[in-house]
């Protein structure tokens, strides 16, 4: 069957496929349901009067491997009631006032149907620009991602004191300091993690915000994540000064940072074109 719908680049197992952008997704907390009996689950696209897109299928999300990341499937998405219902004990009842539209599971969509997508990074230099192609090796991106290849990550421009940077991801808030003066930021992480966990990816970066109040763009301060350290205690700063974290340092990985240079994060030359 053709399908003639919006598509994006899909995640985990349905990487390398174009899914389609506007899914709708079954509502678990609480059980969301399609009939006056609550027997067919439901799925829920949440709209506004402004924003009423057609909605082409239904996303399914399960717990994949660590490599491989979610495992996805799509159905198509067949319109149901004009509210939804939900169970409290033995009652179904319906809810209205909701902003959502209402949709049971059609046919299956394989991801084999879907359209076929190649990832291309172009660009001679430092920074690349990630590029999502189809099978006839046409651009799809609306707004490409971009790729440090001397980090060896994607990136994303973040407005500094210094000017704008390309910012390594995954980069993470900072959280805590590794002396009582909260001078010195760190990043923390459990030693051992629970059961069936996936191992973190450890940040190239943490970021606090310097920008202050009513001053436009957001600017952030960055700070390179080095070496394993053991301090005594960490801390947390707020508006009543530096203070103890309650976070054990004996049972985390904390890890010392230095300020981000150029070899950290690649500065960037904004034009206007």
């Amino acid at each position: 069957m053709t399908r003639a719908a919006a598509c994006k680049p899909g995640e985990g197992s349905a990487s390398g496929r174009c899914v389609p952008s506007v899914a709708a997704a079954y509502v678990r907390n609480p059980l969301t349901f399609a009939d006056n009996a609550c027997t067919i689950a439901a799925a829920q696209y949440y709209t506004s009067t402004c924003n009423a897109p057609i909605v082409s299928a239904i996303e399914s999300k399960a717990a994949g491997t660590c490599e491989s990341g979610p495992v996805m499937s799509y159905t198509e998405a067949v319109p149901g009631p004009a509210v939804p219902f939900r169970k409290a004990g033995n009652n179904c009842f319906a809810v209205p006032g909701t902003s959502s539209k209402v949709f049971t599971a059609g046919a299956d969509i394989s991801l084999a149907s879907l359209p076929a997508l190649s990832l291309a990074r172009e660009g001679a230099g430092r920074l690349k620009i990630n590029r999502h192609r189809s099978a006839t090796d046409r651009a799809i991106d609306a707004q490409p991602g971009f790729y440090d290849s001397q980090a060896m990550r994607d990136c994303l421009p973040q407005q500094t004191p210094t000017g704008w940077r390309c910012m390594p991801m995954p980069s993470f808030g900072l959280s805590v300091y590794s002396d009582a003066g909260c001078t010195m930021p760190a990043h923390y992480e459990a030693k051992v993690l629970p059961a069936g966990a996936c191992a973190s990816t450890l940040p190239s970066i943490l970021y606090r915000d310097v920008s202050g109040p009513n001053c436009g763009s957001a600017q952030v301060e960055m700070f390179a994540v080095g070496a394993l350290i053991t301090p005594a205690k960490l801390y947390r700063k707020d508006e009543d000064g530096c203070k103890d974290s309650g976070v054990d340092p004996a049972v985390h990985n904390v890890y010392g940072t230095v300020p981000a240079t150029d070899a950290h994060a690649l500065p960037l030359e904004p034009r206007l074109e």
